[in-house]
């Protein structure tokens, strides 16, 4: 399997390259890297002192830094599927992980904000991850989605491939990591 992943690897990296050449030809304004955008310009126009911020699907990387967190003195809550995933993130940065599949998960509505990031592609029931999230918030309490674009050719590929393979192919580009 890891000649797969290796294939596979190479073939993400190709595409990476193609794509920063294609974009190289274009004018700058439509040259934006819709996550970066999300992470940079975005999210801290949201984020303020003292908020509860759930970060739903962060895992090992979650939205908000050590220095984010001290600076705004946010309270983070991560929510993941996977307890190696939370376990693995800087030390301190989550003040309680929380084990749990979103789609199923039901929250006690005190979240300011929500941060969702490149997960609800991942999951089987769209809605069902919406109401969980939604029940992470307060009323009034905001949230930030990302979701990378269905046109993107990864997109359309996790679309048709059987989620069986697809998560043997994940697990052969990264070993170490644990699909739920």
């Amino acid at each position: 399997m890891h000649k797969l992943g290796r294939l596979f690897r190479s073939f993400i990296n190709a595409n990476t390259k193609i794509s920063h050449w294609f974009d190289s030809l274009l004018p700058a304004k439509y040259r934006i890297e819709g996550y970066q955008d999300v992470l940079h310009s975005v999210i801290p126009k949201y984020v303020r002192d003292d908020w509860v911020v759930y970060d739903i699907g962060g895992g090992k990387n979650p939205y908000v830094t050590i220095d984010m967190k001290s600076k705004l003195n946010l309270h983070i809550i991560g929510v993941d599927i996977n307890e190696n995933e939370l376990n693995t993130a800087p030390l301190g940065v989550y003040d309680k992980k929380i084990v749990a599949d979103i789609t199923k998960y039901e929250g006690t509505c005190d979240g300011d904000l929500a941060v969702c990031l490149a997960v609800l592609e991942h999951v089987q029931n769209v809605e069902a991850a919406l109401r969980g999230i939604n029940s992470c918030l307060k009323r009034g309490g905001l949230c930030v989605i990302f979701v990378p674009s269905k046109n993107a050719i990864y997109a359309k590929i996790n679309r048709i491939l059987p989620q069986d393979l697809k998560k043997k192919i994940l697990f052969s580009i990264f070993p170490n990591c644990c699909v739920g």
